[in-house]
Parts: C-alpha cells; structure tokens; sequence
C-alpha cells in the first residue's frame, strides 16, 4: 500500500510538473478539503488545476482523476472496488474488461450505460476503472451542492472552454 501511495504521489507530481503551454506551478492550482473527515482520519481533498482535477485522501492515495481531452471530452480515472473483480482482486496477474455501465454518483444517481475500462488487481491490489469520454455522465450524476460536485462541474466546464 505504501508504495502505491508513494507511486500516485510520483505521478501527481509528474502531472502537475507538465501542461500544454509549460509547467504548471502549485499557485496555478486550488486545493481544498471536500471532507474533514473524522478526527484527521479520511479527509479527503482535491487539486483543481487548468487541465486536471486530482480527488485524494491527505496523505495517501489518489482515488480519482479527471482530465481535459479534446473537443471538451472529460477523461476519468478511479481507484475502486468492482464487483468484477471479486475482493480483494489477485495482484499477481491484472485481468481488463472492457464493460458498458452506468457511472454512479453521490446519492446513487447514475447515467446512463458509459464505456468503462476495468483492470483488476496489479500492483495496487485494487480495481482502476477508466472512462474516456465521461463528460456527460459526470454531468448527470454530480448535480447536487457538495463541494465535490460543484467542483467536479468547474472543472467540466474549463475542459469545455470559454464559448459554453
């Protein structure tokens, strides 16, 4: 778990060391707590950056990552638990499936049936999933007023540019 903390860290910092235009610096990016927790334990942040948008636990690992495609495409990555995979999925050899379901959100709202790329176990020992083009069911499933979902929705809408 360490080391795949510490490897999220790497890629964050790699991430953010690199943009379109340059580098970006950490006074380009706004961060903030979505929630406090319990007594320190599970707060959980994000980093909202030009082309990215970062969700974590302090100190810890990443479990969520958007970034601006073309056209104002949205891509997505998370950390998760499917029930593909079974619990906990074996981290000897990943198994990929290539799957056509509903993205869920706060509240259990879903979108409609996105494609979504699962790879089970690995080296993080837990199930990433990746959604390519999942502007509009982000849009459908974080509508409501948590720092999260109003956040997720700025991003969004900087990946969509000026004219929207």
């Amino acid at each position: 778990m360490a080391r795949t903390a510490a490897l999220c860290l790497l890629l964050l910092a790699v991430s953010a060391s690199m943009q379109e235009g340059g580098a970006v610096r950490a006074s380009d990016c706004e961060s903030g707590v979505l929630d406090g927790g319990e007594a320190g334990m599970n707060v959980l942040v994000y980093q909202l950056c030009a082309d990215r948008l970062t969700v974590g636990f302090r100190d810890s690992e990443v479990i969520e990552e958007m970034t601006c495609g073309p056209a104002g495409s949205v891509h997505l990555w998370m950390s998760t638990d499917h029930e593909i995979c079974g619990l906990p999925p074996a981290p000897d050899s990943p198994r990929i499936y290539d799957l056509l379901e509903p993205l869920r959100g706060i509240g259990g709202t879903a979108s409609a049936p996105v494609a979504k790329r699962v790879t089970c176990g690995g080296t993080s020992g837990r199930a990433t999933a990746v959604v390519s083009d999942a502007r509009a069911a982000l849009l459908a499933t974080r509508t409501g007023d948590t720092i999260y979902e109003q956040v997720s929705r700025r991003f969004i809408r900087q990946c969509m540019g000026p004219s929207v």
